[in-house]
């Protein structure tokens, strides 16, 4: 039993593989960027990769989540790049 979520929102999701990243300071916008191994990039430029990969929405200025999923993910590496853009903290 899982006392921190409702059972109703919890599910197995079939994906090879997910990327998930947030924050803890608000009004703050961190980018997920991730190059797979054909050398594509998906980012918010580039959301949907040839090979199924999609990348969330841009959270920008909040605690996030950004999401990078692929339900069949080639083989070879995968690399994550995150990038700090800025904050309005004052």
């Amino acid at each position: 039993i899982n006392r921190f979520f409702d059972s109703d929102l919890i599910e197995v999701l079939d994906v090879d593989m997910r990327i998930s990243i947030s924050w803890d300071t608000p009004r703050t916008d961190l980018d997920l960027k991730v190059t797979e191994p054909s050398g594509e990039v998906v980012d918010h430029s580039h959301p949907l990769s040839s090979s199924g990969g999609i990348i969330s929405c841009d959270n920008a200025w909040g605690y996030g989540p950004e999401e990078y999923m692929i339900r069949v993910a080639q083989p070879g590496q995968y690399k994550m790049q995150v990038q700090f853009v800025g904050n309005s903290l004052v």
